[in-house]
């Protein structure tokens, strides 16, 4: 059975998985993947603000602080929080 890990992306206030080794985030509605690698940058701490060849460019814990491992119990639950809250301002 293949696992499936979730994740919580603080910055963007929205979820991630990881499938297969392949990644995914949620949006508008979706999965949809994750072809700029957000995910894996976040895992790795790659701080776009640094020179590639700078020995800073991985590893920047404040870019790491913004993803955190989640589950599929709280996805669903933030789920419906969001869409209740989308149709309580309805």
């Amino acid at each position: 059975m293949d696992k499936t890990t979730y994740y919580w992306l603080n910055d963007r206030k929205t979820f991630g998985r990881e499938t297969k080794h392949r990644f995914y985030l949620w949006e508008n509605g979706m999965w949809v993947k994750d072809s700029d690698w957000i995910i894996l940058g976040k895992l790795i701490g790659y701080d776009s603000s640094e020179p590639d060849w700078s020995p800073y460019a991985t590893g920047s814990t404040s870019v790491m602080d913004t993803i955190e491992v989640s589950s599929k119990k709280e996805f669903k639950h933030w789920l419906r929080e969001t869409y209740f809250d989308i149709n309580k301002k309805l």
